[in-house]
């Protein structure tokens, strides 16, 4: 691998359970086109580094003169000795991430996001390298940016989150994937358009999707989005019976449902 390509990571989490087939490692890359508004992960929009602040921690914010650590909370050459400040991103050698993913114990890898095809030459050659290694690879992705060809004979499955939350948000994939895992984020909302449910049937059998994972909204990016001074959209999580009415729809249009409650 290059030692000079780089890869902009907010974190990796080992023990995922959702994101592919068994227990695996999930990187989650910084960078995307995409600005849902009800992402739970604000933190990986931005493809730049950037500083999650805590007021809570802050000991200026709490009144004390004698804190001079910093003159502004978005500065990191200095260390906020309350651990107000925290960097979020990190670039990584590709040697370096590959040798992170490795300590994890696990031979199965989801790269997530943000979207990961933003940073598509340097994963492909990361991917390349685990493969060779018998990795059992996963790439999560709105499909916003297309694959390079070449990860297709690596990538072992696709999870692709659909954007067909109209009139909140829409957003069509750049490519059909006939072997993808697709999934779809519910909230109620959507259902007081009388007209999105046939609308979703739609959309669905054009891109062909005969199976999806319904995934419930939460609020649980919220302390994030306070972090980086960001507006928060706020929508109502899905009742059982919103999710059975979906599901019902789905079902009786010969679409197969999964539903995911994280």
């Amino acid at each position: 691998m290059s030692a000079e390509r780089q890869l902009l990571v907010t974190a990796v989490q080992r023990m995922t359970l959702d994101d592919g087939s068994g227990l695996r490692t999930t990187v989650f890359f910084k960078g995307c086109p995409l600005k849902c508004p009800w992402c739970c992960n604000p933190e990986t929009q931005s493809s730049k580094p950037e500083t999650f602040y805590n007021e809570e921690r802050c000991a200026v914010f709490k009144g004390s003169k004698y804190c001079g650590s910093c003159n502004d909370i978005f500065n990191l050459e200095n260390t906020c000795p309350f651990g107000a400040r925290e960097s979020v991103g990190e670039w990584f050698a590709l040697d370096q991430l590959k040798a992170k993913i490795e300590a994890s114990g696990y031979r199965r890898v989801t790269f997530s996001g943000g979207e990961p095809l933003l940073q598509g030459e340097s994963l492909c050659a990361l991917i390349r390298s685990l493969k060779e290694e018998e990795y059992n690879i996963a790439v999560e992705t709105a499909l916003s940016v297309p694959p390079l060809a070449e990860m297709f004979q690596w990538v072992d499955e696709w999870i692709v989150d659909l954007k067909f939350q109209s009139p909140y948000y829409t957003f069509f994939p750049t490519i059909k994937l006939s072997n993808a895992t697709y999934r779809l984020v519910v909230f109620a909302e959507l259902l007081d358009n009388i007209d999105w449910l046939s609308w979703l049937v739609e959309q669905l059998k054009n891109y062909s999707v005969n199976s999806i994972e319904l995934l419930s909204y939460h609020t649980l990016g919220h302390a994030k989005y306070q972090r980086l001074k960001r507006c928060f959209s706020t929508f109502t999580t899905p009742t059982a019976e919103d999710i059975s009415r979906i599901s019902s729809a789905l079902v009786e249009a010969g679409i197969q449902t999964r539903y995911l409650h994280i």
